[in-house]
This record gives structure tokens, C-alpha cells and sequence, in this order.
């Protein structure tokens, strides 16, 4: 199996914006998915091979601020509103199969997820930790290969207990940012065959 890089390694940048509906209730949540071409050619069996993906959420400040003001939890099992952001890219889109934004999905490329409380970051994950991946494995291999049309940036939130009682409460915009370092390539038949295999499993 093996794939023949046909371009220099280009830079994909992209981003999605959601807003955080605290005025709505005690609980919410929200999802939103844009879409990114990715031109390959499948009459020559071209493939993108990505080496990196970093992440950025902007707009924390605001919803930090929001949840730290809060008059607390009205969820008798917190004490305090409590709530996740997450930024994941993905080869297949969410709205067909939302398993795909699960690390254990074979169409999961990249994420990042922050968990607070009361505005406090208690859990910062980046899955994978593309930063330690580019500069061991993949020098042997590249973080992921797709031979999809389109790759799919999602941004959602989730939070509970919240007081929407609370005076001068706003909603909140934040937007996922992403930069994917990239590369295409030709894969012989077997490879191609396997890799369209996996995409519309």
C-alpha cells in the first residue's frame, strides 16, 4: 500500500461560529458544521494526506464571563453552571452520522474540547496532540488520509444549571478556528480501494 505525494505540503484554514443561547434556559446545547472542498481528483485516485491540525476557540473571554456572573447552578446535582466547547474536524459530516465527532470514530481527524465550571477551565484536551504526533510519528506516516470531497469543521457547546433568572445575563458568540497543514498524493489501486473502503463504512 503506499501513497505518492503530488504537491508541497499548503496550508487549509477554516471556521465556524455558534451562539451560546445562556438567555434560553438551564440547559442547552448546539452544534454547528461547515463544510471544505476538497478538490481531489478521483479519476487519478488523488488523496489528501494531513500532517497537522491546530486549533484555536475565540470568544472564551465572553463565555467565561457569562458563566462566572451567573447567580449558580439551579441543578440540585452541581453546585455551579457547568459547560463544554468543542472544535472537531471531520471526513464525513455530522449531521449524516454524529458518532463521527467521538475520538474512537475511524472518520475523527482532529478535535479540541474545553470543560468549565462557573467560567474556570477544569479540562483541556487536544485529540490528537498534533504538536507531539508531527514531530515523532509522523515522520513515519501522516496523521490521517482521506480521499473524501469534503472535510466538515464542527463547533458546539453544551452547559447545565444554568440560571437564566440571572440580571444582566447575555448569550455568547464563539467561533472554532482551524489551520490543517496538508499534502496531496496518488495512491496506487490496493490503497485508493481500501481508503474508500474505511470512508463509506
Amino acid at each position: 500500500m503506499a501513497v505518492k505525494p503530488t504537491s508541497e505540503t499548503f496550508t487549509i484554514r477554516e471556521g465556524a461560529s455558534i451562539v451560546v443561547d445562556f438567555q434560553g434556559g438551564q440547559t442547552g446545547g448546539g452544534v454547528e458544521t461547515v463544510s471544505i472542498p476538497t478538490n481531489l481528483d478521483t479519476l487519478n485516485r488523488e488523496v489528501l494526506q494531513i500532517q497537522e491540525v491546530d486549533f484555536d476557540l475565540q470568544g472564551m473571554s465572553f463565555w467565561a464571563g457569562v458563566m462566572a456572573r451567573n447567580n449558580g447552578s439551579v441543578d440540585p446535582a452541581a453546585v455551579y453552571i457547568n459547560g463544554d466547547l468543542y472544535v472537531i474536524l471531520t471526513e464525513v459530516d455530522p449531521a449524516i452520522d454524529p458518532n463521527v465527532l467521538s475520538l474512537d470514530s475511524p472518520h475523527f481527524i482532529a478535535g479540541k474540547h474545553l470543560s468549565m465550571i462557573a467560567g474556570l477551565v477544569i479540562q483541556s484536551d487536544d485529540n490528537p496532540d498534533t504538536a507531539s504526533f508531527s514531530s515523532v510519528a509522523a515522520q513515519e506516516a501522516p496523521l490521517f488520509t482521506t480521499a473524501a470531497k469534503e472535510l466538515f469543521l464542527t463547533v458546539s457547546y453544551g452547559f447545565n444549571g444554568n440560571d437564566n433568572t440571572t440580571p444582566g445575563l447575555n448569550n455568547a458568540t464563539i467561533r472554532g478556528v482551524m489551520r490543517t497543514m496538508a499534502n496531496r498524493g496518488r495512491a496506487d489501486a490496493d490503497t485508493y480501494a481500501s481508503i474508500l473502503t474505511g470512508l463509506f463504512s
